[in-house]
């Protein structure tokens, strides 16, 4: 009976070295029992991947791959925008009212370009600095090309100029649809000589086309814009320029 029990107890202290031998191997092999929900890595926070910087409404939207431009710092109150371009300003002024914001100015007429802007768009700027001595800095931001787009080097020529001595943006022309004479892939080349020219000039570059073309636009007659495209767009300058981030829509 005794050589039994010394058995018995000899077989049991075996079984817990073997288990707890095998224990440790688990542990070391990375095994073991976690309580439901716990993580041994963080977890990846919804959002991830995109600028958290200034308070734009468009922060984490991607175009194209690549992150959206975060706002800028809202404009100081002696600081006024000068808004220069065609049809497409005109339509944008009609449908937004920027004139009726304190500081906003728009020097747009149909069917212009490079000339005009030579002969009169800029004459009629200076007269509004002029004229508004409360404001001790004025932006301007020109969009101007669709009626002119094979004049892309003399355009290049006088924003070169023009950015020695202005705070100078310059808005990308937007994409069309179908109307005669114009295509996308001619503005497609303009902006991108465009871009080419504010990289080498320092010269801030606002992007509209991407955004238009990635989430869809549509145009009354092929060129000028639905109301709601024109609001989109001042929205994308109120945040580029003006450092708005939130908008009353007026639809």
């Amino acid at each position: 009976m005794k050589g039994k029990t010394q058995i018995l107890l000899l077989i049991l202290f075996s079984i817990i070295i073997m288990g707890g031998s095998a224990f440790m191997i688990f542990e070391v092999l990375g095994g073991g029992f976690s309580p439901e929900g716990s993580h041994e890595m963080e977890a990846t926070p919804r959002g991830s991947g995109y600028s958290q910087g200034g308070n734009s409404s468009y922060n984490g939207e991607n175009i194209h791959g690549q992150e959206q431009t975060p706002g800028v710092e809202p404009l100081p109150e002696d600081t006024a925008v000068i808004y220069i371009g065609d049809s497409r300003f005109v339509g944008m002024n009609d449908v937004c009212h920027i004139t009726d914001q304190p500081g906003r100015f728009v020097v747009a007429k149909v069917g212009q370009g490079l000339s005009w802007l030579k002969r009169e768009g800029l004459y009629q700027a200076q007269q509004i600095e002029a004229s508004n001595s409360q404001y001790t800095h004025f932006k301007y931001v020109i969009c101007l090309g669709v009626n002119d787009l094979s004049h892309i080097e003399e355009y290049k020529e006088e924003y070169r100029q023009l950015a020695t001595d202005h705070d100078l943006t310059l808005l990308s022309v937007g994409p069309v649809g179908n109307y005669p004479g114009l295509s996308n892939e001619d503005i497609e080349d303009f902006n991108s000589q465009l871009s080419e020219l504010c990289r080498e000039c320092n010269i801030p570059f606002i992007d509209d086309y991407t955004v238009l073309t990635t989430e869809g636009y549509e145009t009354q007659d092929g060129l000028h814009y639905k109301d709601a495209v024109y609001q989109r767009i001042y929205q994308i300058l109120q945040q580029q320029v003006e450092g708005i981030t939130t908008w009353e829509s007026s639809q």
